[in-house]
């Protein structure tokens, strides 16, 4: 099992995009995926009409919380779910004093490891934000994913990100063997990047060769479709549809892109 964290300190990069299409993607090659929503917009978990559903992600975070966390199944065979919870930011700010706080997922996953070791991955869409929520994710995750987009702030992003991290995971060490509890790499995903624009061609011109972006992800109107329309990109690609023919070399690059991305999670120890 294999355990991913989008993340970003910047909203609107595509964090819930590419979590939909790579784990949909993962799924369509048989791998088993489970994910896990921690953005209070529910934004994921609406894609598969779960954002309403009890016993959620809020239940892990609840200390007080009386029923257990339930694992909704989807419409895909190979994917699973813990919906996100709307009301995430006040269970967190109520249970603020909880001394395990940043490492209530953590726990969980521990204590019901039996349940989740049938997944070969694990995906965790994240707010954008670098709080509890991120924290609790990237201490448990093998692989952070961060998107930066060709615009001077989404680009810088990536820095700002860089630095919470690496703080985060000085101060989260074991204080018996000074070792972090944070092992996850950190990896960039190029995103939303355009063919015919000035900020693109520098954006691409500037991470030439940075071995820590292992995936560019096009802008095109597919993405925006893929969320309108809860198709992931995969089954339009494999719906037989004519009025995606022309999205052709679009899908070829994609499916070269998540195939980077696999390469990269399934290399980490």
């Amino acid at each position: 099992m294999k355990i991913i964290t989008v993340c970003s300190t910047k909203g609107g990069v595509g964090k819930t995009t590419i979590s939909y299409n790579f784990g949909e993607w993962l799924a369509f090659n048989d791998y088993k995926v489970l994910f896990v929503d921690l953005d209070q917009q529910c934004n994921l978990s609406q894609l598969y009409g779960l954002n309403k559903q009890q016993n959620n992600v809020g239940n892990i975070f609840d200390k007080n919380a009386e029923e257990p966390v339930k694992i909704a199944h989807t419409d895909n065979k190979n994917i699973d779910f813990i919906p996100g919870n709307e009301n995430l930011h006040n269970i967190i700010r109520v249970n603020e004093t909880d001394s395990n706080k940043n490492m209530r997922l953590y726990m969980w996953f521990f204590d019901n490891y039996d349940t989740v070791k049938v997944y070969d991955y694990v995906i965790i869409d994240c707010h954008p934000y670098f709080d509890t929520l991120s924290k609790n994710a990237v201490v448990l995750s093998d692989i952070v994913f961060c998107p930066i987009t060709p615009t001077e702030h989404g680009y810088e992003a990536r820095f700002t990100f860089k630095r919470d991290l690496e703080l985060y995971r000085s101060e989260a060490i074991d204080f018996r063997t000074r070792k972090s509890y944070i092992n996850a790499d950190v990896y960039y995903i190029g995103n939303m990047v355009k063919h015919n624009t000035e900020s693109s061609k520098k954006f691409l011109e500037i991470i030439k060769g940075d071995s820590e972006i292992i995936a560019v992800l096009p802008d095109r109107e597919l993405f925006n479709k893929t969320t309108l329309e809860h198709q992931p990109l995969i089954k339009m690609e494999n719906s037989g549809s004519t009025k995606y023919n022309r999205y052709r070399t679009v899908f070829k690059t994609i499916n070269e892109e998540f195939t980077k991305m696999k390469a990269t999670v399934d290399s980490v120890d």
